[in-house]
């Protein structure tokens, strides 16, 4: 299978970092980093001749698989020489585990293989997949590029696209989006490898590595995500990459890894537009106080740092320009409401009235009084500042501020024990003096603070955005393993603390309320019919219908199919999305190929209508009117072709 050819690509890039002496962790995120620039820059390059099929993709992996074999080649030529009777295996499997270290490997890998079964059975279904991720991606399929298309939907053009990119490269060689779900799976799981080696820097030993990263797998609202096709995950992982390998080349001056912390800086950028907000302030922490010849050394580099960056960039900041007018995706005043991420104002109150309301997305409880109480409280500290909590140029689309109850909803789970036990950690290092080995952890912690303070000044508060707080959180599990490791003396006591994490994510591992594995009343299981799942985020009623107008387009043998969507009010008006742009389980059921069925647009009303010319001008041989009969009846016209009714949406085949 086609699929197989960039993992082989990043077998070999691993085995080749091995050959040069890092570590099996190490080798393992410097070639998952060096394996998504290239993809990156393979879809970039072929993006522009409009070359993004699946032919040209495989030809291209095809080169990758060489050139990555050429580099295995020179680096085994080149690594140093093995004292005889020395050997040096390609995975290194720690000797002489504690019981009490097996035990909790045993709960990473419990807790990896319930979410990645989870992922591989399950189809994308999470609301903004369902919105904007996994349609882009078959509209790239369909056109055969990277470039914006004329939709009525903003966000499926305008937002940044790493995630997406590896996800269409998926596609493309497996023919199905069955793998897609894996994209931000293997970005949790590598997120976790990437917290036990910066745990190791700032001198935590096996145990406390572990912990640290059992408290990353245990994060119910990345554990809620991880088995779909959000993008939190990946952005999460490119993060803490980063400052991984930032750290490393503050303690040890290697280009090596200053070009893979760059590159995964790039991607992080990529993946999520918001990361400009806060990732700067953590790469800043990473390199802080350090001895002056490394930090001369580091500002030589500084340049070879920002153009990497930027390099892997470049294709977004063009898109974006095309579409906003400036490289980034925001401000975007036609995006309206539903686009408008950013403050109104930033001052010292709105930015202190912002954080008290971002910390509360945290505070949610099972309580309903407690969280009035919480919620009381918070708006009586924003009105001693002056501010009012329901501000509409703070909060995202005019929502009134509130503090919900956590749900198994990854986009509302909200994380409050977790984010308690961080808080607890900060207190007992900054206070307390424990036997850390580098106390640059002070300045750690100082930089992941001022990080959301940043983020809580740019960024609205939204009821789902404490999953954005996810890279922070991850970063932040450094510090509980190294803490939990000097409190717990105990190997009876750190199981304790290991069981509780596990109490803790144990239903949101086990019944999340879109894919549970547990029968549990009113959430859809994994056992169900695959193409049913992809209803499951609250669109179970529309499933027949839908289903049934696919099989209609089948039953027709159509190979171009045109989408008009209503919509409500017009797209610089819009707050919340209209039942129209939920689209994915419709279009996933038409099997998008490029091939032999394509997919675009028409009737487009704004200025995405000027690229047109990168989507296909054959006539459509069906139209899909979305939405249609809830515009007080028929949107269509009947004297364009034979139209048929399937539920909310109407089916046009032109005459």
């Amino acid at each position: 299978m086609a699929l197989l050819l960039p993992v082989a690509v990043a077998a070999l890039l691993y085995f080749a970092f091995r050959s040069r002496g890092d570590s099996s962790r190490v080798a393992l995120l410097r070639a998952a980093i060096f394996s998504v620039t290239i993809l990156v820059t393979i879809s970039e390059v072929l993006s522009i001749p409009y070359l993004l099929t699946q032919p040209a993709l495989t030809v291209a992996w095809v080169i990758a698989l060489a050139g990555a074999g050429f580099f295995l080649f020179r680096s085994r030529k080149s690594r140093p020489s093995v004292p005889a009777g020395e050997f040096r295996p390609a995975i290194h499997i720690p000797p002489h585990l504690a019981k009490i270290d097996i035990v909790l490997a045993a709960i990473v890998g419990a807790i990896l293989a319930t979410i990645g079964l989870i992922a591989i059975v399950v189809p994308p279904n999470s609301w903004d997949v369902m919105e904007h991720h996994m349609p882009r991606v078959l509209f790239w399929v369909s056109n055969h590029t990277l470039r914006p298309f004329p939709t009525p939907d903003y966000t499926q053009i305008v937002l940044g696209d790493a995630a997406e990119m590896v996800t269409l490269n998926t596609y493309l060689l497996s023919g199905s989006d069955r793998f897609a779900n894996l994209v931000e799976f293997l970005s949790f799981a590598g997120s976790a490898i990437a917290v036990t080696l910066i745990a190791s820097r700032f001198g935590a030993r096996r145990t406390g590595q572990l912990l640290a990263a059992i408290f990353v797998l245990t994060i119910p609202e990345l554990v809620l995500e991880s088995s779909g096709s959000m993008t939190t995950g990946v952005v999460t992982f490119f993060t803490v990459t980063a400052c991984c390998f930032l750290l490393k080349a503050g303690a040890e001056p290697n280009e090596w890894d200053l070009i893979t912390a760059a590159l995964a800086a790039g991607l992080s950028l990529l993946t999520k537009g918001m990361t400009f907000v806060y990732l700067p302030v953590l790469l800043i922490g990473c390199m802080a106080f350090r001895p002056s010849p490394i930090l001369l050394w580091a500002l030589k580099r500084l340049p070879l740092f920002i153009a990497l960056v930027l390099a892997i960039n470049t294709g977004q900041f063009v898109r974006a320009y095309q579409i906003t007018g400036t490289p980034f995706d925001a401000p975007f005043p036609n995006g309206g409401p539903r686009l408008a991420f950013g403050n109104g104002h930033i001052t010292p109150a709105t930015i202190a009235a912002n954080t008290l309301r971002q910390v509360t997305l945290q505070m949610g409880t099972p309580s309903d009084k407690l969280n009035a109480y919480v919620e009381s409280s918070t708006r009586k500290a924003i009105h001693l500042l002056g501010q009012d909590a329901d501000d509409p140029n703070a909060l995202w689309s005019n929502l009134p501020y509130e503090v919900d109850r956590p749900t198994r909803l990854e986009t509302q789970a909200g994380n409050p024990i977790h984010f308690a036990l961080i808080l607890g950690c900060f207190a007992i290092l900054i206070f307390l003096r424990l036997d850390v080995k580098d106390q640059r952890v002070r300045f750690y912690i100082l930089s992941i603070l001022i990080a959301f303070i940043a983020y809580s000044a740019v960024i609205r508060w939204q009821p789902w955005g404490s999953r954005f707080h996810m890279p922070l959180f991850v970063m932040a599990a450094v510090l509980v393993g190294c803490t939990a490791e000097r409190i717990l003396r105990r190997p009876w006591q750190v199981f304790g603390f290991a069981a509780l994490l596990l109490v803790i994510v144990a239903p949101y591992l086990l019944s999340n309320s879109i894919r549970s594995i547990l029968h549990t009343k009113g959430f859809p299981t994994i056992f169900e019919p695959r193409q049913l799942l992809y209803f499951a985020n609250e669109h179970s009623a529309e499933a027949s219908s839908q289903i049934a107008l696919a099989h209609a387009i089948d039953a027709s043998h159509c190979s171009h199919i045109g989408l008009d969507a209503y919509l409500p009010t017009p797209e610089p008006e819009i707050g919340m999305s209209p039942p129209s742009f939920f689209i994915y389980p419709l279009l996933a059921q038409l099997h998008i190929d490029g091939r032999s069925r394509f997919l675009r647009y028409i009737n487009v009303q704004n200025p995405t209508q000027t690229f047109a010319a990168a989507t296909s001008t054959t006539p459509p041989c069906a139209i899909i009117c979305l939405s249609c009969r809830q515009s007080n009846g028929r949107k269509s016209d009947a004297s364009m072709g034979d139209t048929h009714i399937f539920g909310d949406d109407e089916l046009v085949f032109p005459k």
